[in-house]
């Protein structure tokens, strides 16, 4: 009997300890780059959200399926790691969009430690997809817009259509949600028949 008292005692002690380490972590805050980098398409103005332009795969099976990779640098480092001074600096998220009835899902989260969903890869253990439908005249609706013009349609993308997406993209970020709306038609139009 003594023996059990002394080995719960012994492990609640350790428990105890090992949330101690843990809480004792502090904030980290991170400075994210300024500068964007080659193949990332900021997707709002001064928000560290981005779409990898060099993820973007259309699905053979399905067309209308367009799969891509959305990154967050992150301006607080998450501790996510083992090693109790890892931190991560920005999560890559892989998203898949249906060009048919825009709807968004999230498929899985990855934490990365450096910025740009680059280096040392946690993912947590358990995952959920995420479903949405995206609403009209919203920053991400008119991304998806552009997406499902240049690639949710066709299996092959030439270089052309990937260099549209990208202004197009780009203009996004320089523009408002709703000032470039003629603009974005007009835009598309081009891209899709030239």
């Amino acid at each position: 009997m003594k023996k059990i008292i002394l080995t719960l005692s012994l492990g609640l002690l350790t428990a105890c300890s090992a949330q101690t380490q843990k809480a004792e972590q502090n904030d980290v805050k991170l400075t994210p780059p300024t500068d964007v980098q080659s193949g990332y398409v900021r997707l709002v103005k001064n928000v560290n959200y981005y779409i990898d332009s060099e993820s973007i795969w259309v699905d053979n099976q399905e067309p209308q399926i367009v799969h891509f990779d959305a990154v967050v640098n992150l301006d607080k480092g998450l501790y996510v790691y083992p090693e109790p001074k890892r931190y991560a600096r920005s999560v890559r998220q892989y998203k898949i969009l249906n060009c048919a009835n825009y709807h968004l899902t999230q498929v899985r989260i990855d934490f990365y430690d450096e910025f740009w969903g680059q280096g040392l890869r946690a993912a947590p253990k358990k995952q959920k997809k995420h479903t949405l439908s995206l609403t009209p005249d919203t920053t991400l609706y008119n991304a998806a817009q552009i997406i499902c013009a240049n690639y949710g349609k066709a299996f092959s993308v030439d270089k052309n259509k990937k260099i549209c997406t990208l202004i197009s993209l780009n203009f996004i970020q320089l523009l408002g949600c709703r000032e470039y709306s003629i603009f974005l038609q007009l835009l598309l139009f081009y891209c899709w028949h030239f």
